[in-house]
């Protein structure tokens, strides 16, 4: 059934998520919170900015703003479907200052990544996209032997136009074991709120 949600995910899901960006959740990324939050949520979990320098860091749906320059001296990769919409659409994307910009589906897979990454993030994506099972294999193959995934979800029953997947935890922790990832940590809720939207927050730290 993921191709019906490929479609969905095409022609409803991704306009929704575009306008999204156009208007409130464009407002709240151009406000100083928007960073302070990010400082906050890697801060929590024990990450300094200056935690990878030289290291090579992937942001998986990216969308319109980097929570990743949080990182100093850090490669920063952006993947985000709508990235070319944002750059052309947006006068405050700082998408642009990624040192690449991959403007596709984290479904589809970029050789050039493979075993090539010290360090993916994945934040409030895994429910907006249209085949979980296939991004999570995907950042599987892009992380070096030894590189770290850091996925953070909103754990939630109710699916809609701009939240196509439902999440569980136990759902979610399949997945991540199914596509050969070692969990090092997990824990419920952000340091600055429940969730990012709706349902509650589920962070889990992994390790390839």
């Amino acid at each position: 059934m993921w191709w019906v949600r490929k479609l969905l995910w095409q022609h409803c899901s991704q306009l929704s998520e575009l306008s999204e960006h156009l208007g409130y959740a464009g407002d709240y990324r151009q406000q100083p919170e928007f960073m302070e939050n990010a400082k906050r949520l890697f801060s929590f979990f024990g990450y300094e900015p200056n935690s990878f320098v030289g290291k090579t860091i992937l942001d998986v749906g990216a969308g319109s703003k980097l929570k990743t320059k949080y990182f100093v001296g850090a490669r920063i990769f952006a993947l985000e479907p709508l990235a070319d919409r944002f750059l052309a659409e947006l006068a405050w994307s700082d998408l642009g200052d990624a040192e690449r910009v991959y403007s596709q589906p984290v479904e589809v897979q970029i050789g050039g990544l493979r075993q090539n990454v010290d360090f993916v993030v994945c934040i409030n994506v895994l429910d907006h996209v249209y085949s979980p099972e296939k991004a999570l294999h995907n950042i599987y193959s892009y992380l070096k032997p030894d590189g770290e995934f850091f996925l953070s979800v909103d754990l939630h029953n109710v699916t809609h136009v701009g939240h196509p997947i439902r999440l569980t935890k136990s759902f979610v922790k399949d997945m991540l074991e199914h596509a050969g990832f070692k969990i090092i940590r997990e824990h419920e809720s952000l340091p600055y709120a429940e969730a990012y939207g709706e349902g509650r927050a589920y962070t889990v730290i992994c390790r390839r």
